[in-house]
Formats: structure tokens, C-alpha cells, sequence
């Protein structure tokens, strides 16, 4: 202790030590550790290491030394000194330089120059305890002053104030990328650091100053950025800050959507309303027929709107439920073959389903979701290409009972734009892949339905793009195989079967009605009965099919579910309580648009004997027709 009170030189330096050490503790218990904090708490302890050195160097010049000493000691202290001291420099440096928002190769030049300096530096000062050629002592010489050898001002000066000048570089280059509050202390820090070390040369015989006012530097350092309630209160400001801009992201969003969905409910309204309009005023049957044609039209537009809507808020609060049941592959990509082939006919495009026949056909899982998936994914890719093709590529691979399949979506179409990729799957954005062509429509929320969907369902959804050149999706979901059978045993045995009803079965004598409001699927249907030889009559309306029933016994009536006016429901529930009913007795196959496991048991419910998806399929149509007709109409052929 004498010896301290006896040397005022390192009262400075012993004060550093423990304001430094005060700024650790603090540091260590309540800083969060990222990078920067992390160099804040090294460059903490070489202060604390320098300021101990210097304190160590002081007090050497009241050690004896034998005359005829090596002098290693003092040249050790000395050399230690020196490397303390720019180690100090160097993690100051390189922790203002990792306070930059955003690094650049400037900023990690600067590391690697600066860290190889130190290592350079430190080899010299090693050697310096041998050789002195930085600084030495002499026992003769009892001043504070050092004796400086032949390179003390090349290595002792120009290492740390290169490593000064390059931080001051490095500052004013990327002031910018500095949050303000840093950019102040950094200012306020070096003016503290440059003041102190002004006055070192005046008091230099007295005092060290200059760990002092680095240490002061620190303190107010570490008050204006390094604290605890600071880094607390950086973390609520940026938590703020996103949550407003996601707000307003939002907000905007909601409105675009509001906006886009005004037009979209608005327009088929609009249609619907207008036509209803002018079938009050027309008289002729054809143009009320048109007329109803295009309301049911615009109906149905109006309704895949609102559904979307209501899928996408069910998915949001949790409320869609998966429904699972069996299902053949086959058949499932039959139907979307037959739903979107004369879609992509229409726009003269190419519509290919490429699947792996060597998958198991006989399936578990959510069949009806991963429709709609597909639904979505396809019909945008039919909307945004104007020439070539749609394919559907069907792979993946199988091990316990599990198929890991994977759907690609290709198209030959406009690709996405870059800056829409981030919002691709947010809902509520209705992205152009065209840049605002003249494609509109839509409710924007088909591919952040099938995200959603696709997470539900255990999957996962990529997709790579390219403007211009096309987009592909691919749908990656897990089915249980339940039977054995691959999809090519599928295909040749629904073949088989439809050429062997087509071929061997016939019902000459059987009477026939379809009722459908659209004229193109009753010669779809009619076409397809023809082998059947059956009698086959037509009508387009629920009341038609009423005055009918009335005149006519028929053995069976497929019966197209939604219809103007009256729809298939309605017309059959009405058909039991008309009096003078022929066919009250007759069974009423129903034909719907709607695909859903749940289906049959609705309409089971309604007292329909079955029921068939449009697009009509051969094979369907022709199992249910022979299996739901009287067996005494059916004739076996040769």
C-alpha cells in the first residue's frame, strides 16, 4: 500500500481499473449477448488488463535490478505494457465497427487488417524482450520516461494510431448504417478519448490519464447504449415498430382487399340482378333460357368468391376440419383431368397429367382439401398463361404403409414478379404475376388458402418462378395406402370395366330423363347413355321436370343439383307432394359440381338413390346406371 500512496502516477490508472470492473459486472448481469455485446464485455476486460499492466509498468521503476541483469524483467513489463495497450485499441475498433447495422465488405476488411496489425504488433513487442528494439530500461535513468530503441516510433506509434485512423474511417464511411443514438456516443466518446489524451503529454511526469479517460469513455458508453433499461427499451421500440408496420401492412392490405372484393361480389350481383331484370321483361323462351343461363353463371362465380372467404376465415380461427376417407388416385386425378382439360381447350393450352403408374391407387387421407389445393394451384396457372402448357406431374415414394407424394404445378405462364415472391402466400394479396396486366379477378386468397391447407394437412408447399418464363408448385402430402394395387392396375381395370358395361350390358326398354339447365351437359350426358340404348329424354328446368314426371313413367332420373329458379332439391322434395306424380316410386340419381366425402350421406338424406360429379365420368355414370335401374330391363349381350 506504501508503495501505491508513494507513486501518484498510478492513482489514475487504479481508479480506471475499478470504474472499468463496476461497468462489467453491470455489463455481464444485464446485457443481452449478442455479437456486439459480447466485444463490449472483451474490450471492458483489456481495459481492465491494460490499466493493470500500466499500473504493474509504473511501479517496475521502484524494483532493484542487478547491475548486471539481462534486464528481461523491465523489458518484459514494458513489452506487456505495449501489447495490453493495443489490445485495448483493437477490441474497441472492432466493437464500433460491429455496431454497423448493416456490414459490409469494407467493415470485414477492416477486421482482418486490423486483427492482422495486432498480430504483427505483438511479435515485435515479443521480440522486444530480447532484443529492445521498442524500449528498454536503464537503472542509471530514474525518470518516467521510457528508453525508446531504434524502431519505438515506427511500431510504438504507427500500429495504434493506424488502428485510430482506420476507426475513424470506417466511422465516417458508414455513418449511415449507425442507429443515431450510436452515431452521438461514438462522437461523444472519442471527443472524451481525445481530451485526456491532450493533456497526457502536460501531466506526463505526474499522472497517466489516458486508460482514465478511455474508461470514462466506457462509462458514459455504456449509459447511453450497453444498459440494461436501453437494450430493453431498443427491443420494445423495435417490437413497436414492426407491430406498426405490420399494422399498416395490414390495414392496407385489407383494404386493397375490400376494394377488390366490392368489385368482385359487386359484378356478378350486378349481372345476376340485370337479368333477372330483363327475364320480367322478355317473352321469348330462348332468351330467358340465356338469360338464366348466364344468372347461374354468375351465381356460381359469386359463390366461389364467398367461399373463399369463408374457407379462409375457418382456416384462420382454427374451424376447417380435415376429412378423411378412402380413395382411389386414379379416379381422383380422372376428375381433375375432366374438370380442367376443357378450361385449358378454351385458351388453346395443353393440360397433361403425368403421373408414376407404379403408386399404390387405394388411398386414406383428405381427398376433398387436396382437390381444392390443386383446384387453386391449376386454375392459376390457367389464368396467367397465354400459350403453351399445364402439366401435373404425380410422384413420390412409399415405405410402412405411407405415401410421401409430391404434386408439381408447371406452367408455361408469366411468371411471378420478384418483388411480389414475400407476399406470395399472405392473405389479402392479390398479386399480378403479370405486372397489373389486364388479368384481374379473383379474391386474392387462393394460395394463402392452400398454404394453410397444405400445413393442415401435414404437407409442405415450394415453388420456383421465373418471369416470363413459368412458375412451378410442388405440393408435397402424406396418404395412407390402405389396399395393395397400383395405379396402373387402377387404370386397366376401370378401362376393363366401362368396355365390358359399354360392350355386354344394354337397356333397350329403359326410360330415361336428364335434367340439367345447361345444354351442353345434357348432350354430354345423352352421349354417354347412347350405348346404353336407353330411351333418353331431356329437359331444361325443375319445373319442366315436374310436368313431366306428371305425363311420363320413366326408370330412372339423373337430376342436375343446382339449377335457377328451382334447383335438383327442391324439384325432387317437391315431386313427392305433387299429386299425379308417375314416378313417385322412380329412383333420382343426382348430378352435382360439389366434391366431398360428405356428400353421400346428404344426399342419402334426401332420398337420392346416388349420386355423380361433374364433370360426368364413362365409368360412373355407367356403374350407377346399371346398378340402380330394374334388373329386368338389363340385357346381357353376346
Amino acid at each position: 500500500m506504501e508503495l501505491f500512496l508513494s507513486e501518484p502516477k498510478v492513482y489514475f490508472c487504479v481508479a480506471s481499473f475499478f470504474m472499468a470492473l463496476v461497468v462489467l459486472c453491470f455489463s455481464c448481469f444485464r446485457s443481452s449477448f449478442k455479437k456486439s455485446n459480447k466485444l463490449f464485455i472483451l474490450f471492458l476486460i483489456s481495459i481492465i488488463i491494460a490499466d493493470i499492466a500500466e499500473t504493474t509498468r509504473t511501479l517496475s521503476y521502484h524494483f532493484p535490478y542487478a547491475p548486471d541483469s539481462t534486464y528481461f524483467f523491465p523489458r518484459f513489463i514494458q513489452s506487456l505494457n505495449f501489447i495490453t495497450s493495443t489490445f485495448m485499441l483493437l477490441t474497441g475498433t472492432l466493437y464500433v465497427n460491429s455496431l454497423i447495422e448493416k456490414p459490409n465488405k469494407f467493415s470485414r476488411a477492416f477486421v482482418i487488417i486490423n486483427v492482422s496489425l495486432f498480430i504483427v504488433y505483438t511479435i515485435f513487442c515479443i521480440l522486444n524482450i530480447k532484443l529492445g528494439w521498442i524500449v528498454s530500461y536503464d537503472p542509471n535513468i530514474r525518470k518516467y520516461d521510457l528508453v525508446r530503441g531504434p524502431l519505438y516510433s515506427y511500431v510504438g506509434y504507427s500500429v495504434p494510431v493506424s488502428m485510430i485512423i482506420m476507426i475513424i474511417v470506417v466511422f465516417i464511411k458508414n455513418i449511415n448504417y449507425y442507429p443515431k443514438q450510436t452515431k452521438v456516443t461514438i462522437v461523444c466518446a472519442l471527443f472524451s478519448c481525445s481530451i485526456f489524451m491532450l493533456l497526457q503529454p502536460f501531466v506526463a511526469k505526474y499522472v497517466t490519464i489516458v486508460p482514465f479517460g478511455v474508461t470514462v469513455s466506457i462509462f458514459i458508453w455504456y449509459l447511453a447504449i450497453e444498459n440494461g433499461d436501453y437494450k430493453n427499451l431498443q427491443k420494445t421500440i423495435g417490437k413497436l415498430t414492426v407491430a406498426q408496420q405490420e399494422a399498416l401492412e395490414a390495414n392496407r392490405a385489407k383494404n386493397a382487399f375490400l376494394a377488390n372484393m366490392s368489385h368482385e361480389i359487386r359484378t356478378p350481383l350486378n349481372v345476376i340482378l340485370g337479368l333477372g331484370e330483363m327475364i320480367q321483361n322478355s317473352n321469348s323462351q330462348k332468351e330467358i333460357h340465356d338469360y338464366a343461363t348466364d344468372m347461374y353463371d354468375s351465381g356460381k362465380n359469386l359463390l366461389s368468391v364467398i367461399n373463399n372467404i369463408l374457407d379462409y376465415s375457418k382456416l384462420e380461427f382454427g374451424k376447417l376440419e380435415i376429412i378423411e376417407a378412402e380413395y382411389h388416385l386414379w379416379d381422383f386425378l380422372e376428375n381433375i383431368k375432366a374438370e380442367f382439360l376443357p378450361l385449358a381447350k378454351e385458351k388453346n393450352l395443353d393440360f397433361v397429367i403425368e403421373v408414376d403408374e407404379n403408386l399404390s391407387d387405394y388411398l386414406y387421407g383428405d381427398s376433398y382439401h387436396l382437390t381444392q389445393i390443386l383446384h387453386n394451384l391449376i386454375s392459376n396457372s390457367i389464368k396467367y398463361t397465354s400459350k403453351g402448357s399445364i402439366n401435373l406431374c404425380v410422384k413420390g415414394t412409399e415405405d410402412n404403409s405411407k405415401a410421401h407424394l409430391i404434386f408439381d404445378v408447371i406452367d408455361t405462364g408469366d411468371g411471378i414478379r420478384d418483388e411480389d415472391l414475400p407476399q406470395l402466400f399472405h392473405g389479402f394479396q392479390h398479386l399480378d404475376k403479370i405486372q397489373r396486366s389486364s388479368i384481374q379477378g379473383g379474391t386474392g386468397l387462393g394460395l394463402a388458402i392452400c398454404h394453410k391447407l397444405i400445413c393442415l394437412l401435414g404437407g409442405s408447399i415450394a415453388f420456383k418462378t421465373k418471369e416470363n418464363v413459368g412458375s412451378k408448385f410442388s405440393v408435397h402430402i402424406n396418404q395412407k395406402i390402405i389396399a395393395e394395387g397400383t395405379v396402373k392396375d387402377r387404370k386397366i381395370h376401370t378401362l376393363n370395366q366401362a368396355e365390358e358395361i359399354a360392350e355386354h350390358l344394354s337397356a333397350p326398354n329403359c326410360n330415361v330423363l336428364i335434367v340439367d339447365d345447361n345444354s351442353m351437359n345434357l348432350v354430354v350426358a345423352s352421349g354417354l347413355l347412347k350405348k346404353t340404348e336407353a330411351k333418353i329424354h331431356t329437359c331444361e328446368s325443375g319445373r319442366t321436370c315436374l310436368e313431366l314426371m306428371k305425363k311420363e313413367k320413366y326408370d330412372i332420373i339423373f337430376m342436375d343439383h343446382f339449377m335457377p329458379d328451382m334447383d335438383g332439391v327442391e324439384t325432387y322434395k317437391q315431386s313427392k307432394e305433387m299429386p299425379g306424380n308417375l314416378n313417385l316410386s322412380t329412383p333420382v340419381v343426382i348430378l352435382t359440381a360439389n366434391y366431398s366425402p360428405k356428400l353421400h350421406e346428404y344426399y342419402s338424406g334426401e332420398g337420392f338413390a346416388d349420386y355423380i360429379y361433374k364433370p360426368i365420368d364413362r365409368d360412373r355414370l355407367y356403374e350407377v346406371f346399371f346398378r340402380t335401374i330394374p334388373k329386368e330391363l338389363i340385357i346381357k349381350n353376346n
